[in-house]
């Protein structure tokens, strides 16, 4: 089945350094009660809770991991044995056997089902799950774009890659071929550098690209929907020192007990590492962690464009949901995920448990309201360094029965941190510094108050500290258990935390917030929601902390900043919480903000020693974002919309317009001459996705067309001329939504005729440039004097995502110039120094 889906140790002077989560319903592991389960073991100061991460020794960067590996030994009662393959090696290996897999290329799947089995590459030694015996054939298939080509397969394909870099996959039974021709309807194809679709009927896989790109003088790889590597049904594995990539998952833990994936690099795979049903005890240790996609990332300017959003949309709506760094789905208790650097991902690391769509009342009834937890008791999640995510750096969610996710740093996420519908706790997250994120701390839906959450001495940077998302909602947004859950987020717990901030709160459902805060410092002020909710009554507002060493990664307090001994101590609180346990600070009352835990434990970097060799031939880390510039598109959104064509062909020839529209529905088109005469009629098919019209009508000898649309559900609307020489337009009479997704400004024609003495724009950020060329920015309302100046006006409209404009004068109509401005791309944040 296709997978789809503190700061560190505190102090931070580092030495060296929508349900995502489909699952299946609870099964029969043996339940209990969350109300007796032990404390979880608390950290202390100064100390790891798990084994400290080994640095691994230097390797030589000019090893090919490419070239197929000569090396594949087991080791039994200290005498090796060689095996022609990795796959033989493992088929024969008994417990207690050291498989070592020397430096170059392995063919996987492999399948360890012996208890007591320790895989063990040597530098350079790349195990994949990319199909071998495939030979693509690609011709090339201008039916679905003029970059797309198509090859027979004789399977289904899970994942595929051009040189190593991850394609998107567009399925094609959720409208993914509408894709391959110019993207979602927001961009150009340009976020999307390469996508395939599996055609099942055909038993052939499209693939499409942003540029002329001739894939048979590319790596095109394919695989099917097995783990690169996987431990099923044996305990106390041990998988280090690998290369992994090229599957659905890179390296599975099912059934498990004990095992461990350690100091291994794994690229490309929707999962790269997932610990599922009846994984217990298990680690994930010391690993590097990134996806290589052939796509653009997060690290883009929204000013410049939205590039990020465009992968988002596509995988969302079109195609695999979500791809995850680190995943825990369903899994028994202890688990653990610590020192890992997890970069340029989809999610960062992410927990799910329970509470299928099939049966979510039955188990909230039988499992949750009566305190029963099955899965991913006790996870820690600890000493991770995440930077660059195309959605949530972390996702806990589901059930969190003693869960501690602590002293992990995020950057550059779409998301930080969401947690999201928590079924059962308690839940700790603590110790954590999240910056330069598009969203900070996420609560997403409404939760059972016994559905404990305790977040505290943490520091979150984000323009809105606390975020309720959703809050309207429950999981799965069943209708039956919004009956049984009120709103919000009552079992919540927000302490001693600093969140550098420009607002307190934001909402997107309108429920007011029900957690208890307090003790908190914000550098914002303070808004009457929390006053009237008894949230934050002695927390600190529009303060300004001082820290150490920001830029060093150095997050405590300087002596004398606010926030010093501004906290409260959490000793004392109703509930042990861990980390906090007798006196854990030195003064009368604790810093808000981080604690000293593990000091110069979280990765600065890549820790696996493996990183250069693979880049070598794979090129991991983001797309310099600046090399691109994206094609401006021009939207405009309304129920009823007015489109004006002119500069039309002679009689009896063709005029070929493209319309389309992102999110179709029940539209009415109704395509009309100068005469009124009714030309092309169209009704939308209300698929609720890409639609495209193409229109083709032999001209009359009319001046100018008119393309009305009658859309009651608001959808967005660009019209793109075939026929060169066209000229479109658009009514602006009544106040009208544009939609951009580039950098680049609008630029409307306006013309006036002579005897015209204003005309008013109603715009924000607006400027008008005269026929005489010089530019003003309209005032008094908008009014534009023309001083006896006839001609066309060129009105710029500068907005990001969204903006209305009308004009009132002579003409209804203002038309798009035909060069609208491109901006080159630019970077957000760039890559952080910790």
């Amino acid at each position: 089945m296709k997978i789809r889906s503190a700061i560190f140790a505190t102090c931070l002077i580092l030495s060296g350094c929508a349900e995502k989560i489909s699952t299946t319903s609870p099964a029969t592991a043996s339940p209990e009660p969350a109300k007796i389960i032990p404390q979880a073991e608390t950290p202390k100061a100064g100390t790891a809770v798990a084994e400290n991460k080994e640095t691994p020794a230097p390797v030589k960067t000019g090893v090919d991991m490419m070239r197929p590996a000569e090396k594949v030994v087991i080791i039994r009662n200290n005498a090796e044995t060689k095996f022609p393959s990795a796959a033989e090696a493992v088929a024969a290996a008994q417990s207690g056997d050291v498989i070592v897999l020397g430096p170059g290329l392995h063919r996987g799947p492999l399948a360890l089902k012996k208890s007591g089995v320790t895989i063990r590459g040597e530098p350079g030694a790349y195990v994949t799950a990319y199909v071998a015996n495939w030979k693509p054939e690609w011709k090339k298939d201008p039916n679905y774009g003029k970059f797309a080509y198509s090859s027979p397969i004789p399977f289904d394909p899970q994942g595929m890659a051009i040189d190593g870099r991850v394609m998107i996959d567009a399925d094609e039974t959720r409208g993914g071929l509408l894709v391959h021709e110019d993207g979602i309807g927001r961009n150009d194809r340009t976020p999307q550098q390469s996508i395939f679709t599996y055609i099942s009927k055909e038993k052939k896989v499209l693939i499409s690209f942003a540029k002329d790109v001739n894939p048979a003088e590319h790596r095109i790889d394919a695989c099917g929907k097995e783990p690169v590597i996987s431990v099923d049904g044996a305990d106390n594995c041990i998988i280090e020192g690998l290369i992994a990539g090229g599957g659905v998952t890179g390296v599975r833990l099912a059934g498990t007990r004990g095992s461990v994936v350690k100091n291994c690099l794994v690229f490309g795979a929707d999962q790269a590492v997932l610990i599922s049903k009846g994984a217990t005890e298990c680690k994930v240790i010391g690993c590097d962690v990134t996806w290589n996609a052939d796509a653009l990332s997060q690290e883009c300017d929204p000013k410049t464009g939205l590039v990020d959003n465009d992968v988002w949309n596509t995988h969302k709506h079109y195609g695999t949901y979500d791809k995850t760094g680190i995943a825990v789905v369903d899994s028994g208790k202890d688990n653990e995920i610590a020192y890992n650097y997890v970069y340029d991902v989809w999610d960062g690391i992410e927990a799910g448990g329970g509470g299928a769509k099939d049966g979510l009342v039955d188990y909230y009834k039988n499992k949750v309201f009566k305190g029963i937890s099955e899965f991913n008791h006790g996870l820690k999640v600890h000493h991770n360094r995440i930077d660059l995510t195309l959605d949530d750096a972390m996702s806990p969610g589901g059930e969190l029965v003693d869960s501690q996710w602590y002293s992990n740093v995020v950057s550059r996420a779409k998301c930080a941190t969401r947690i999201k519908t928590v079924s059962m706790g308690p839940f700790y997250y603590y110790d954590n510094y999240l910056f330069k994120c598009s969203d900070g701390m996420r609560f997403y839906k409404s939760t059972p108050e016994s559905a404990t959450v305790y977040i505290y001495h943490n520091v979150i940077e984000y323009p809105s500290a606390i975020i309720y998302h959703a809050m309207d909602q429950v999981a799965w947004n069943d209708p039956e258990l919004r009956k049984l859950i009120r709103p919000g987020t009552p079992g919540f717990h927000v302490f001693n935390n600093i969140f550098l901030c420009e607002k307190p709160f934001a909402n997107s459902s309108g429920i007011k917030p029900n957690f208890k805060g307090d003790f908190n410092l914000y550098t914002s002020a303070k808004e009457p929601v929390f006053t009237e909710a008894g949230i934050d009554l002695h927390s600190l507002f529009n303060a300004k902390p001082e820290f150490i060493d920001v830029a060093g990664g150095n997050l405590l307090l300087k002596e004398g900043s606010q926030g010093k001994k501004a906290g409260t101590d959490l000793s004392k609180f109703s509930v042990k919480l861990p980390a906090c346990n007798g006196k854990y600070f030195k003064e009368d009352l604790p810093d808000v903000g981080l604690l000293a835990l593990d000091k110069a434990k979280t990765p600065r970097g890549p820790v696996t020693g493996l990183w250069d060799i693979v880049d070598r031939s794979m090129k991991l880390g983001e797309r310099d974002v600046a090399q691109y510039q994206l094609t401006p598109i021009r939207w405009v959104t309304g129920k009823k919309i007015e489109y004006v064509v002119d500069n039309l062909p002679e009689k009896d020839k063709e005029i070929a317009l493209k319309l389309t529209t992102p999110l179709a529905t029940k539209y009415r088109m109704t395509v009309t001459s100068e005469a009124g005469k009714v030309l092309a009629e169209k009704t939308g098919s209300g698929s609720k996705s890409i639609e495209k019209v193409r229109l083709k009508i032999p001209s009359d000898g009319s001046k100018r067309i008119f393309v009305k649309i009658e859309d009651p559900s608001e959808s967005q609307w660009r019209v793109e001329p075939q026929t060169p020489g066209l000229r479109v337009g658009i009514n602006l009479t009544s106040l009208t939504e544009l939609n951009k997704f580039d950098g680049g400004r609008y630029i409307f024609e306006y013309d006036v005729p002579a005897g015209i003495n204003s005309f008013k724009v109603q715009s924000e950020n607006c400027e008008v440039m005269r026929p005489d060329g010089k530019m003003e920015k309209p005032e008094n309302g908008g009014i534009v004097k023309t001083n006896g100046q006839a001609g066309t006006y060129r009105i710029y409209v500068d907005f990001i995502k969204k903006s209305q404009i009308s004009i009132e004068g002579a003409s209804k109509y203002a038309f798009f110039d035909s060069k609208q401005e491109t901006v080159p791309l630019k970077k957000r944040w760039g890559k952080q120094g910790f």
